[in-house]
């Protein structure tokens, strides 16, 4: 669920509020006994207020990952498609985005001998290509940091 608390938008075709709907089915299939690949195909439904905002998304998702001693690596691509229900008003049509994602992990078991304690880092890209130039947009993440398994 989406809370806009104080929605300023004068266009009610334009408002946030959302129920928000995800299912996701995967499947993972062993290429050895230390890598893998999974991949998955996902929905989201948006239902927003505005209708302009109430979207459908398709998700097609791989990741391969591999594990050697200490060591795991993981890459991630993804591509969406999404479909929004009407016309917004300010720009004079109705919205539709490719989505692509690509992300690489890394992990470390047990730095510095330290039991359950791993290095983790992360990096990846998010590119939305819109129909409405307004919401095409490139992110870029990287983190390095520790984690603890109980």
């Amino acid at each position: 669920m989406t809370e806009i608390d104080d929605e300023q938008i004068a266009d009610k075709a334009l408002h946030r509020d959302a129920d928000i709907y995800y299912a996701k089915a995967g499947y993972l299939t062993h290429l050895a006994p230390n890598m893998g690949l999974k991949s998955s195909l996902g929905y989201l439904h948006n239902d927003s207020e505005g209708k302009a905002e109430t979207h459908d998304q398709y998700e097609v998702e791989l990741s391969y990952f591999l594990v050697h001693n200490a060591h795991t690596i993981a890459l991630t691509g993804s591509y969406a498609y999404r479909d929004y229900d009407a016309q917004n008003s300010i720009y004079g049509k109705t919205r539709s985005d490719n989505r692509s994602k690509l992300f690489l992990a890394y992990e470390y078991a047990n730095i510095a001998g330290l039991e359950n304690w791993n290095l983790v880092s992360f990096a990846g890209v998010n590119y939305n290509d819109s129909n409405i130039s307004f919401y095409s947009n490139e992110d870029y993440l990287a983190s390095v940091g520790v984690s603890y398994k109980f």
